[in-house]
C-alpha cells in the first residue's frame, strides 16, 4: 500500500538507522526502493541486506522521479537517507493521509543530536510550514507523502535543476491542492548546518521562503 522512495549517493553513515526505524515501524504495508547513484561505499550492501528493491538513480531528483516510475504502491513516501522516522510514523501519517483524501502531505521536522540554534532554526522553519499550508506551502524533498498519479500529473522533479528541487517542485503546484501537515513528525540530521554552517543554513533557509513567496527558483550549486 506504501512505497517508499530513498534517493542515495555514499549513505552508509546515515542510511542503516532509517532502515532500522523503518523496520521497527507497527505499520508493514510497504515496499522499499533505493535508488542509488553508483556509490562507492557500503550504500548497496546495506541496501540488500534489508531487503530494499535497488534501482538506478543519479541527481536527487533523477533518484527520486525512477523510484516513482518504480514503485508498485500508488502512494509514495519520499525520504532522505539522513532522516529517521519516530514510532508509528507509519501507521498514523499514513492514515490521515488516506482518511482526508490528500494528494501530498509533509510533516514537521524534529533535528536528530542538535544543539540550540538548530532547534531553533528548525522550530523556525515548523513555523513557517504552518502559516503557509494554506496560502502557498512548500514542500520538503527530504519527507512528504504523495498520490503517485499526482506526482506525475504535476510533472515530477525538474532533473535540470542543480538543487533545492523542493522549492521548483513546490513553485509548481496547482494553487488549489489537497494538502495538509501530517501529525507524526520527522527526525533529520544536522548535515545540512554542519556542511554548510549554521549562519549559512539559517540565511538559506530564509531565502527558500522569500523565493516560495515570489513563486521564483534557486538554481545556485551546492558548495560546501
Amino acid at each position: 500500500m506504501l512505497s517508499i522512495i530513498i534517493p542515495t549517493l555514499n549513505e552508509e553513515k546515515y542510511l542503516p538507522k532509517l532502515l532500522e526505524s523503518i523496520k521497527n515501524q507497527s505499520f508493514r504495508d510497504y515496499e522499499i526502493i533505493v535508488a542509488d547513484a553508483n556509490s562507492k561505499d557500503k550504500t548497496r550492501k546495506i541496501s540488500k541486506k534489508y531487503r530494499c528493491k535497488l534501482i538506478k538513480g543519479g541527481s536527487q531528483a533523477r533518484g527520486i522521479n525512477n523510484g516513482a516510475k518504480a514503485a508498485k504502491y500508488n502512494t509514495l513516501l519520499i525520504l532522505d537517507a539522513d532522516s529517521s522516522l519516530p514510532k508509528d510514523f507509519l501507521k498514523k501519517n499514513f492514515n490521515v493521509f488516506k482518511k482526508k483524501n490528500l494528494e501530498i502531505a509533509s510533516c514537521y521536522i524534529r533535528p536528530r543530536n542538535a544543539k540550540i540554534n538548530d532547534e531553533l532554526t528548525h522550530t523556525l522553519s515548523n513555523v513557517y510550514y504552518f502559516f503557509n499550508k494554506r496560502i502557498r506551502p512548500f514542500i520538503p524533498s527530504f519527507c512528504f507523502f504523495i498520490k503517485k498519479e499526482f506526482f506525475f500529473k504535476v510533472g515530477c522533479f525538474n532533473e535540470k535543476v542543480p538543487w533545492l528541487i523542493d522549492l521548483d517542485f513546490s513553485n509548481k503546484l496547482p494553487k488549489k491542492i489537497k494538502y495538509d501537515i501530517l501529525p507524526v513528525h520527522v527526525e533529520l540530521s544536522i548535515r545540512m548546518a554542519q556542511r554548510l554552517g549554521r549562519f549559512k543554513q539559517a540565511r538559506l533557509m530564509f531565502l527558500l521562503g522569500f523565493l516560495r513567496f515570489l513563486r521564483k527558483n534557486y538554481y545556485g550549486k551546492y558548495e560546501y
